[in-house]
């Protein structure tokens, strides 16, 4: 077997150096963003733009959920086998196969039912416009796009499954790589002069190939390709019903945390316009890649709170976790506050046009922003040591209250976008106080206990 152990010593020059190669990426990462959304604006009307954003944050959706939680289910797993023994390869293949091939026969028949509804249900209400032609493009484009990322789904367990072995820089890497693709093939698009749809469709496309080749390598690293042979449906059946018992509390976290944080501009779409959806997507893209960069720490941290709970190291957990939390409302603060200030020029910059977008609208997605990036300090910890009840059900309970909000009277409430913005503040205001509060207390009670 080859010897990972040394790469999973949580010391300060591995860490270190983790963040450091996420934290560039996800610079690299945010700047590509905001090329992306420079070229879209200046190149596709403001209606095509809203139509893309609105499509994307769909698949964004879909795409947290659609492991149904397998991937970080096999994440703890192999977290687990890698750290209490050097003999376990033969273990981790069969869980990381069972994954692969359960999360494979889940795509071909979601893909299969996607076909089903395409000339069922009328999607293209989604996009509020009197351009029919636009319409039915979105239409197409929703399907096409969905059905990549559900034939991405069993390929993604590969970049997750590095960070059990702390070779996060080994995603960083393949993060870089996808976004030096998707923005190499949005210059050949707008030379082309391809539509908004083949666009979308081979970034989508791009996302699926980097994830195949994650596997692919994964596989090949640790020379699990021989361990194919000896793969039994008897583990196959005994390790499913572990992956899916441990990964549906995964999934239904990730997936109510994707719909909360991506629904916005699919309900200004539907609801309001696909003009507004554009404003709105535009300031909260301004926010998320601007935060995206301070997000790409929590991936190298989960391994590390992970490994110091194992190790009864609660001291450096309440640390590190403490200076989290104030970093992140200081940090995210001053990120408002210039917003508030520059944000149209910002945007003005970004798209080639001139942009007065309300900038109360700037605050409004600002505190949403901040209390979100709260929510996830807070809940890094207790994702890496699966303490995730509570949080679970305050998203299951908040996701429900919107949807039924939406889809039935009391939709009248969401009068303009700003009122939209005020219900999402106080969902993650809400759930950052749980979380908060639910870390700390357990840090705290194995302290003493330890002590």
């Amino acid at each position: 077997m080859t010897n990972y152990k040394s790469f999973f010593s949580v010391n300060k020059s591995s860490l270190f150096y983790n963040l450091g190669l996420s934290a560039f990426a996800s610079l690299f990462n945010s700047i590509m963003k905001f090329a992306t959304i420079f070229f879209i604006s200046r190149f596709f009307t403001k209606e095509e733009f809203g139509l893309w954003a609105a499509v994307t944050s769909i698949g964004t959706i879909i795409g947290i959920g659609g492991d149904f939680g397998i991937g970080n289910s096999l994440r703890v797993k192999l977290s687990e086998l890698f750290v209490s023994s050097n003999d376990k390869d033969n273990e981790a293949s069969n869980y990381f196969f069972t994954s692969f091939f359960l999360l494979f026969i889940f795509s071909i028949c979601l893909l299969f039912i996607l076909l089903f509804l395409y000339h069922i249900l009328p999607v293209e209400n989604l996009f509020n416009t009197d351009n029919f032609y636009l319409k039915n493009e979105g239409k197409e484009l929703l399907f096409f796009t969905q059905g990549l990322v559900l034939l991405a789904v069993p390929f993604s367990i590969g970049g997750a499954a590095f960070f059990s072995y702390n070779e996060s820089k080994i995603s960083s890497y393949l993060s870089l790589l996808q976004s030096l693709l998707s923005i190499v093939y949005l210059f050949v698009g707008i030379y082309m002069s391809f539509s908004i749809l083949l666009i979308s469709v081979g970034s989508f496309l791009l996302n699926f190939l980097v994830n195949l080749i994650s596997s692919i390598y994964f596989i090949h690293r640790r020379n699990w390709l021989k361990y194919i042979s000896l793969f039994k449906f008897h583990f196959f059946s005994k390790q499913s019903v572990f992956l899916l018992k441990n990964g549906f509390n995964y999934f239904t976290l990730n997936f109510s945390k994707g719909y909360l944080e991506n629904i916005g501009t699919v309900i200004a779409s539907s609801h309001f316009s696909l003009n507004v959806a554009a404003d709105y997507n535009l300031v909260q893209k301004v926010y998320t890649a601007s935060t995206s960069l301070y997000l790409s720490i929590f991936n190298p941290l989960w391994g590390a709170f992970s490994e110091n709970a194992f190790k009864n190291n609660w001291k450096w957990c309440i640390n590190v976790y403490r200076k989290t939390i104030r970093f992140t409302f200081i940090l995210i603060t001053m990120l408002v506050i210039f917003f508030y200030f520059f944000g149209n020029i910002i945007l003005s910059l970004l798209t080639g046009t001139n942009h007065n977008i309300d900038p109360f609208l700037f605050i409004l997605i600002g505190i949403s922003t901040l209390f979100y990036m709260l929510y996830t300090s807070a809940t890094s910890f207790l994702s890496a040591i699966n303490r995730i009840k509570l949080i679970i059900f305050m998203m299951i309970l908040f996701s429900f209250i919107l949807t039924y909000t939406l889809n039935s009277q009391l939709v009248f409430i969401f009068k303009n976008l700003n009122s939209l913005v005020y219900f999402l503040i106080f969902i993650w205001f809400l759930s950052f106080l749980a979380g908060h509060l639910q870390s700390l207390i357990y840090m705290k009670k194995k302290l003493n206990f330890t002590n």
